[in-house]
């Protein structure tokens, strides 16, 4: 059986992603990767309850620490099929407050959303065949290999747990006023239809044939000037491989 892991899974946009996966993909074991294996354990019944899928595991993942991808990634392995038809890497932080910094020492924003997903896309490729996908959720702030690689920009999502370092007053808006902007402004958007546009966009057969493309919500557009700098993304590479410290024997696409 192949398995579509998700991280950020627990609530927001990710828990109505894993809630799709489980209704569009019954044969698959869908696995909710997560740091509270409480809430793990919550979601796994939720969605059970709700859809009848029987395939549903959670296994305790850290996105703070690489030393915790290493485990799950170890975890992983010992499945009596360790392979990977989707990875989703949802996971997302926006700190406004303190600077906060990961197990590591790397700043928690640039730490969690870019070096860890990286480290455990790297870790996770080799229980990865051509047919596979892996997804990033990015954001439309930031202004290979035969595995098809996508963006999803799921817009302004109010309410997910994106505004936990707010203030509450902050929060308060964010959870009850913020949601209303969906009738008035473009690409303001609730946890369902990104979470079931972020599904869809990793293993329905629509998209099967898109590789290396930038989706806001359902719609390819062109991301930022930047992210086609060949010089910049060599640079992001070489130093995130240094940063992570990651030997070639761990992955199976060539590091340098």
């Amino acid at each position: 059986m192949n398995s579509v892991i998700i991280t950020g899974a627990t609530s927001g946009i990710g828990f109505e992603c894993a809630m799709h996966t489980a209704r569009i993909a019954p044969n698959e074991q869908i696995i909710i990767a997560c740091r509270n294996l409480e809430s793990g354990r919550n979601v796994v019944q939720s969605i059970e309850r709700k859809t009848g899928h029987k395939n549903l595991l959670c296994l305790l993942l850290d996105l703070d620490s690489l030393e915790s991808i290493r485990n799950f990634k170890e975890q992983f392995s010992k499945n009596e099929n360790p392979c990977i038809i989707a990875l989703i890497n949802n996971v997302g932080i926006q700190n406004i407050g303190k600077t906060q910094f990961t197990k590591e020492g790397y700043e928690s924003t640039f730490g969690v959303n870019h070096l860890a997903s990286f480290y455990l896309t790297l870790l996770l490729l080799p229980f990865m065949d051509n047919n596979a996908s892996i997804t990033f959720t990015a954001s439309g702030v930031h202004d290979k290999t035969n595995i098809r690689v996508n963006a999803f920009d799921p817009g302004l999502v109010p309410g997910t747990g994106l505004a936990r370092t707010y203030s509450p007053l902050l929060r308060f808006v964010w959870k009850n006023v913020f949601p209303l902007l969906k009738y008035f402004v473009r690409n303001v958007n609730s946890p369902q239809d990104s979470g079931k546009r972020l599904a869809n966009l990793a293993y329905s057969e629509k998209y099967r044939e898109n590789k290396g493309k930038y989706f806001e919500g359902t719609k390819e557009i062109k991301s930022s000037t930047d992210s086609y700098n060949r010089d910049f993304q060599q640079m992001l590479w070489t130093t995130s491989v240094q940063f992570l410290g990651i030997k070639q024997q761990e992955t199976s696409v060539t590091l340098a």
